[in-house]
């Protein structure tokens, strides 16, 4: 019996991320993403583009955890169910974070840890495949979360 192979996510590279050093290498390894630059202008407010990507189901890319405590930022990413995924670690060049997330996206490992849980979720993405699911993100199937 054959499993059904779902569809890749698509990666969504907030403005901090969104350069050519980071996305290029990405795109020429498969990794369906998208810049900010290619939907947003710059400097648009991140109350304002979270549930626009988010409704479009996209995984965003950050390394900014100040969303995780701006309370229009928190707002946003909790009302929309948003996935965010923060990469982690001191002094990365944009060359480690291309590592880090292609040794993760790798076989599919970091699309289905992600379709294996609801959002919204917030998730630290380190070295090795290590990912701490940081707030939100039951797994699915479980028991549903206290209220």
């Amino acid at each position: 019996m054959s499993r059904r192979r779902r569809e890749s996510l698509r990666y969504y590279f907030d403005e901090n991320l969104a350069g050519p050093d980071l996305i290029g290498p990405l795109k020429a390894k498969g990794v369906a993403c998208i810049s900010h630059r290619d939907v947003f202008p710059a400097g648009t407010e991140d109350a304002v583009w979270i549930p626009a990507v988010a409704e479009k189901g996209w995984v965003i890319v950050t390394r900014d955890v100040a969303i995780k405590s701006n309370p229009a930022e928190r707002a946003a990413w909790k009302a929309s169910g948003a996935v965010l995924l923060i990469i982690r670690g001191k002094g990365l060049s944009a060359a480690d974070m291309v590592e880090i997330f292609l040794d993760a996206y790798g076989d599919g490992w970091l699309d289905n840890f992600i379709h294996k849980r609801r959002p919204p979720m917030i998730l630290y993405l380190f070295a090795n495949k290590r990912i701490e699911v940081k707030e939100g993100g039951e797994k699915r199937g479980g028991k549903p979360p206290a209220t």
